[in-house]
């Protein structure tokens, strides 16, 4: 019969298998730009909240710890003492939520959707880029903080990558690059894309910044605000094509 495929399945009963089969919903993936977006864009009011109150008048400031690793981990030191929130910290938790609570997402998509998304290699890359993040400090082990040694030029490259999330943004390059893979989507290659671009011009802005001696952790610096727009222009932009397309294939009322 001309409605008959191989096997005797008519195409009207194929087509919604094959559905079933592809990954639905891969317009879906304005939700990591967004969440990504939305913690990078955190990360500014959040080091303005935490930054310390430099004392009135003439203070004298000195470093609580011994060592660069020490101090970057631990947030380094002032007359004040040692600061308890070392921002460095929280670009390690936004890739590790990050990941986590998108993989989430993904799976209770998958599940209304009837298909299996592979975020195994996702995950993998993204927890190992996390370990890296969080291993950065130790590039800086026996580095002795002194204000015109070694240790000091050290500490001032590791700043930007540690401190202000350059790594930790490039690492969400990477994930994002995962996920457009796996999807297939053009779309979120080119984000990714022009917002790895971005990171890079942050990052460059940060390093060209004159640090004589950075004890004011955990202050950020308003360069993230350029990924993070990227990011959250293009997940809002991402789901508004992604409502509009479901209005357009929504059956037409009998």
């Amino acid at each position: 019969m001309a409605g008959q495929q191989p096997g005797g399945q008519s195409r009207s009963e194929a087509s919604p298998s094959g559905a079933a089969r592809a990954p639905a919903g891969w317009p879906g993936h304005w939700f990591p730009l967004l969440l990504f977006g939305g913690l990078a864009a955190l990360s500014l009011p959040l080091s303005a909240l935490a930054s310390p109150r430099p004392p009135a008048g003439v203070a004298e400031f000195a470093i609580a710890y011994p060592t660069v690793t020490q101090a970057m981990y631990l947030g380094g030191g002032a007359a004040a003492g040692p600061f308890s929130f070392p921002l460095g910290w929280y670009w390690v938790a936004v890739l590790v939520a990050g990941l986590l609570v998108t993989a989430a997402w993904y799976r209770w998509r998958d599940r209304r959707g009837g298909s299996r998304t592979p975020l195994g290699g996702y995950l993998v890359s993204g927890l190992a880029l996390a370990a890296v993040t969080a291993a950065l400090p130790l590039l800086a082990w026996g580095k002795l903080v002194h204000v015109d040694g070694p240790g000091m030029q050290t500490w001032t490259w590791l700043d930007a990558l540690w401190r202000l999330g350059t790594f930790a943004l490039l690492a969400v390059a990477v994930s994002l690059g995962v996920l457009a893979r796996i999807g297939r989507s053009r779309t979120l290659a080119v984000v990714t894309a022009v917002y790895t671009a971005a990171v890079c011009f942050a990052g460059w802005h940060d390093l060209r910044q004159p640090v004589i001696l950075p004890v004011s952790y955990p202050s950020g610096d308003r360069a993230v605000m350029l990924p993070a727009a990227i990011l959250l222009l293009a997940g809002l932009g991402t789901m508004l094509a992604t409502v509009l397309q479901k209005l357009r294939c929504r059956p037409a009322a009998p």
